[in-house]
């Protein structure tokens, strides 16, 4: 038998049968342990999915908590060093792994191609203490939970530390940000209190369809987005861009970018920007400013991910 017919799914596991045959293989420099038990082929590191399966193998009742949780479920691309797992007992230490007593509430355990993991709601709130409020912007942009679910997962896990930030950053992210730059472009808004409505995430129907902008004025039809590099120059996000702002003066918007850093680095000239372009828009339109400020908190909202203050 060749040393690598001893996996399967790309992990073996000792039994009374095969454990010379497994031994050798690990002397040979073909396989490698890990997990008491449980070995996968030498050479690259074991990605992310097979550390999860060799984990419920050795521990069905498991739950891979955090990063890993997310990455395995819905945000693939974020980076995963040790695999942090909830386990009962007292499991030997493990390299690329981490081992913690602390179950999670079983309402909030889902089962995704076989691995145990906290649901999303949960696993944002994990990830809180470590990465601020991009966990939670990555989710509602994902549509993977609602800003409700959030909320529901930190009444679920009351008095654990950090739980004032993560009240703070949900408190913030009424208007749903989808990233750190716009949260803070709301904030500017909110602080602003224009004398005009707008929407966060609005929804506008041009002659080419449905398209959202981050921040819409509808009375002055007036549009800001903010862009982050590394997501808007890819070639085929940036054509799209252009074509739907074609679309939306098309239809009688004007729409303004503004770049993510500037938000972050000049917010006192983001501001006086966006209030001198409102009401250069309104004067064009011959409209005067309503009376009273702009309110703070939300109204009501014409989809999930669109919120009117006024």
């Amino acid at each position: 038998m060749n040393d690598r017919d001893l996996l399967s799914a790309g992990l073996a596991h000792r039994t009374r049968h095969n454990s010379g045959l497994i031994t050798r293989a690990v002397k040979r420099g073909h396989l490698m342990r890990l997990l008491p038990g449980v070995y996968c082929a030498a050479g690259e590191p074991p990605g992310l999915d097979l550390r999860a399966a060799a984990v419920m193998h050795k521990d069905p009742g498991a739950v891979v908590l955090g990063a890993g949780a997310a990455a395995l479920g819905w945000w693939p691309d974020l980076a995963v060093h040790d695999l942090l797992v909830a386990r009962t007992g007292a499991p030997e230490p493990a390299p690329m792994f981490r081992w913690t007593q602390a179950m999670p509430p079983p309402e909030h355990i889902v089962s995704y191609h076989g691995i145990r993991l906290t649901d999303p709601p949960l696993t944002v709130l994990d990830l809180v203490p470590e990465l601020g409020g991009e966990p939670i912007d990555q989710a509602l942009r994902r549509r993977v939970a609602t800003l409700g679910d959030l909320w529901g997962a930190l009444r679920n896990t009351p008095n654990r530390p950090a739980n004032k930030l993560r009240r703070r950053l949900l408190l913030d992210s009424a208007d749903e940000p989808w990233s750190e730059a716009e949260r803070r472009f709301h904030q500017l808004l909110r602080a602003m209190r224009l004398p005009w409505r707008y929407r966060t995430n609005h929804e506008i129907r041009t002659s080419l369809g449905r398209c959202f902008v981050d921040v819409g004025l509808g009375q002055l039809k007036l549009a800001f987005e903010v862009d982050g590099y590394s997501y808007h120059s890819a070639p085929r996000t940036f054509a799209a861009d252009r074509t739907r702002d074609l679309g939306l003066a098309l239809a009688g918007w004007e729409v303004h970018h503004i770049a993510a850093v500037t938000v972050t680095d000049e917010p006192s000239f983001v501001t006086e920007a966006v209030s001198q372009l409102a009401h250069r828009r309104a004067k064009l339109l011959g409209l005067t400013p309503p009376r009273g400020g702009q309110c703070a908190r939300p109204v009501t909202s014409e989809w999930p991910g669109s919120t009117l203050l006024g």
